[in-house]
């Protein structure tokens, strides 16, 4: 299974030999191969899966807890109106049982944090070698790519996997049994708010994806975007000496302006789309 959330690492350009065999042929493999980079090892996705029912099981025993909310609740106002209900000799074993189910909860989370963060910095470790290698064992004759967009895919684009697989992905798997538990135990006391929230439900996401489909393709043109500003940096640092002779140190630093202020507005705009899904989510 692909990370399928910093998709610039799927599509690295990778150094290709055009003396080998094939030529043409032989780079459209070299590319076929490095779109694989981000793929998940059985073991890497057991790990994340793991971390993620984890996660799930710590909120169904949260279902729990607002039980146990509600009967103190109900308890406290019987006892308060006067109801005849004797609710002191159960007063203290609900919050015990509120607080020990808490401390549960933090355990389970912590421990699917740390599987996570575990199998996130080993696909990051395994990428950034299998990049490095391929640079290293390229032929001079080579097309590498800029030194900026190298730095830029072995830094901050692998980094960006990090907090995917260690926060996101494991969500997936989450939120595809937690709906279901809150909907069993709905139908236990009300059969009408299970199915409206399993008719209301689903709209959050079906809204949340067509919004999210274009922060998707806003997302990788910004990644696209700073591969090839850290490529056009590095470029004139290194050239710095060239540009002084020809007197171009104004032009270029005119040129640098204008590159960062239209990443600056690239930015903007993803996150004008990101605050937008946020501000759809709480209309629902």
């Amino acid at each position: 299974m692909r990370a399928e959330g910093p998709d610039s690492l799927n599509t690295v350009p990778m150094p290709a030999d055009e003396t080998a065999p094939g030529g043409k042929e032989g780079r459209a493999s070299d590319r076929s191969e490095a779109s694989g980079l981000a793929d998940l090892t059985s073991d890497e996705r057991s790990r994340l899966k793991s971390a993620g029912y984890l996660y799930a099981f710590s909120d169904v025993l949260w279902i729990a807890q607002a039980w146990l909310i509600a009967s103190i609740s109900a308890e406290l106002l019987d006892g308060a109106l006067g109801g005849g209900v004797s609710w002191q000799s159960s007063f203290w074993l609900y919050p015990a049982v509120f607080i020990l189910l808490g401390i549960f909860r933090m355990q389970l989370n912590v421990i699917g944090a740390r599987r996570a963060t575990k199998a996130a910095r080993a696909v990051k470790t395994r990428v950034r070698t299998r990049l490095l290698d391929a640079i290293s064992q390229a032929s001079p004759a080579s097309p590498l790519p800029s030194s900026g967009e190298v730095a830029a895919h072995i830094g901050d684009q692998t980094d960006a996997l990090g907090p995917y697989l260690a926060r996101f992905y494991p969500q997936k798997t989450r939120l595809s049994l937690v709906p279901i538990a809150i909907l069993l135990a709905i139908s236990v006391f009300s059969w009408l708010g299970a199915v409206i929230l399993m008719v209301t439900g689903p709209i959050i996401p079906v809204f949340m994806a067509i919004i999210g489909m274009k922060a998707k393709s806003a997302s990788e043109a910004q990644q696209a975007e700073l591969t090839r500003m850290s490529g056009f940096l590095l470029d004139r640092v290194r050239g710095l000496e060239t540009l002084r002779l020809f007197g171009a140190i104004g032009r270029t630093e005119t040129r640098i302006e204008e590159v960062g202020n239209s990443f600056r507005s690239g930015t903007m705009k993803v996150l004008r789309i990101a605050f937008l899904s946020s501000t759809v989510l709480e209309l629902f």
